[in-house]
């Protein structure tokens, strides 16, 4: 893959996406708080917005004070027919390559090979972009999870760390549920709630230290668990 191909390509989708956040509509904008840290969000269409609204502690921009931490979310499709995407159509067995060059340069990127869909996160600038090749080609747990990896990007700025692991806690003590995707983290915590537990998440945990002790804070306002998941568990309360 060449370098210079791939840093262009980066270099013009944010420019793209900057611009076009430049000249979004003030009332469309949210403003998301996450920890100490917040960020303001739009998108091209109409389509994340209420997820973000539901899952995360959210206001409209005029409500609160606008963010140097910006993020638009693209459903044009227009990258697609890009030089470098057309030269690299799959690169799914480069991904880790990518990371790895783009963040010499203090840039985070996701790629969904499958979706065809970029995340990307300029820390020099604190812009995120999201590309898309149409509004509804989204992962099936963004509705409940929406902009994860911005999300741990951000936190990442203010020292702060968002790991894939559930959190169980009483009497101030607590433990993390970390595991594979479907080891069955996000069902056990909910599952220890119904004996007492609390809970900063199901599924993503907020951690930052202080002296030589960690605290978990939430991420989301939302479980993972869609509703079939919840009357799964329901049954197996009733059967035990």
């Amino acid at each position: 893959m060449d370098e210079a191909a791939l840093l262009a390509f980066i270099k013009r989708a944010l420019d793209d996406g900057r611009q076009k956040f430049a000249y979004s509509s003030d009332a469309n904008r949210v403003s998301v708080n996450l920890g100490d840290a917040n960020f303001d969000f739009t998108e091209s269409e109409y389509s994340l917005t209420p997820y973000v609204h539901h899952c995360l502690v959210s206001g409209t921009v005029q409500q609160q004070l606008e963010s140097d931490i910006k993020i638009f979310a693209d459903y044009s499709g227009w990258y697609l027919h890009d030089a470098f995407m057309l030269q690299h159509r799959d690169l799914s067995d480069l991904e880790h390559q990518i990371n790895v060059r783009l963040e010499k340069i203090g840039i985070r990127a996701n790629y969904k090979p499958r979706l065809q869909a970029w995340d990307i996160f300029d820390t020099n600038t604190r812009f995120g972009l999201r590309l898309l090749r149409q509004k509804d080609a989204i992962e099936p747990w963004e509705p409940t999870s929406p902009l994860a990896f911005f999300c741990k990007w951000i936190a990442d700025l203010d020292q702060k760390t968002i790991i894939h692991a559930g959190s169980l806690s009483k009497h101030g003590k607590g433990a993390l549920m970390v595991g594979n995707g479907g080891a069955g983290k996000s069902g056990t915590v909910i599952g220890a709630m119904k004996y007492g537990f609390q809970s900063s998440g199901d599924d993503y945990t907020l951690l930052s230290k202080t002296s030589n002790e960690y605290r978990a804070h939430a991420v989301f306002r939302t479980v993972k668990q869609d509703l079939a998941g919840l009357k799964d568990l329901a049954y197996r309360f009733r059967k035990n």
